[in-house]
């Protein structure tokens, strides 16, 4: 077996990164990790509040510019990943795409749907015992308009690959090179995640929580980014395509 041979078998086998040493180095990684954070996600939480508007989906300028800013955003962390000549591009799960990879995004799609299903149903529950979590009103994006699918297709593959690239990918196999543990590791990345789905109230940010493990989970089982992304676009198109079917059907 060559050496490029050995280092797929490690990445596809979840491979653990060596633990780096020297407290300047750990250092390097948390503020490399945190600046890009800030530089891609924060702006955006920033700015959803009550005053956003939820059809967003349904204009096709809001297709085109968030295009303009994710494709930087997502080469930029590519950027970042590939520089990095200690660690090998494959253990971050950055490889060609593979038919499988599709097989395993359609199995986790269901199962992300039934963790939104089981923190629904435990919003419930708390509620029925006079805990008020409702989610506010307008937390959830809405599309009305079926002719715009194939751009909100579009948009859906480039929020999963962006957030899963920084998120998972990117964050996991660093925080790993920094002497994290696995579930440290997974929990500041979950926590980063769930902070941006703030604005969705308590149910918005323990579904994001929870995704946020299964996704986690779900990396470290195969070590590639595609099944993820793919996943997490394949939840965000149907959540789209439901909230259209719903409008159909009211209107």
């Amino acid at each position: 077996m060559n050496t490029q041979q050995s280092r797929e078998r490690r990445a596809e086998q979840g491979y653990q990164l060596p633990h780096a040493v020297g407290d300047r180095f750990r250092r390097t990684i948390v503020s490399e990790i945190l600046l890009l954070f800030l530089v891609l996600f924060l702006p955006g939480m920033l700015m959803v509040d009550d005053s956003v508007e939820f059809e967003l989906f349904d204009h096709l300028g809001f297709h085109f510019s968030y295009a303009i800013v994710a494709i930087p955003q997502i080469l930029l962390i590519l950027h970042t990943i590939k520089s990095r000549p200690e660690i090998w591009a494959r253990e971050f799960g950055i490889r060609r795409p593979r038919v499988q990879d599709a097989v395993w995004a359609a199995l986790l799609v269901p199962v992300l749907f039934a963790a939104l299903a089981a923190v629904i149903g435990l919003a419930l529950a708390l509620q029925h015992l006079g805990l008020d979590i409702s989610t506010p009103e307008g937390a959830g994006f809405r599309l009305t308009r079926p002719q715009l699918l194939p751009l909100v297709a579009i948009t859906s593959l480039l929020t999963g690959y962006r957030e899963e690239l920084f998120f998972r990918a990117y964050m996991l196999p660093r925080l790993a090179q920094a002497g994290v543990r696995v579930p440290q590791a997974v929990a500041v990345s979950t926590t980063l995640f769930a902070v941006g789905h703030i604005y969705q109230g308590v149910v918005g940010l323990l579904f994001a929580a929870l995704i946020g493990v299964v996704l986690s989970i779900a990396f470290y089982r195969r070590r590639s980014v595609h099944h993820i992304g793919l996943a997490h676009a394949g939840y965000n198109f149907f959540t789209l395509v439901f909230t259209l079917v719903a409008e159909t059907q009211l209107g």
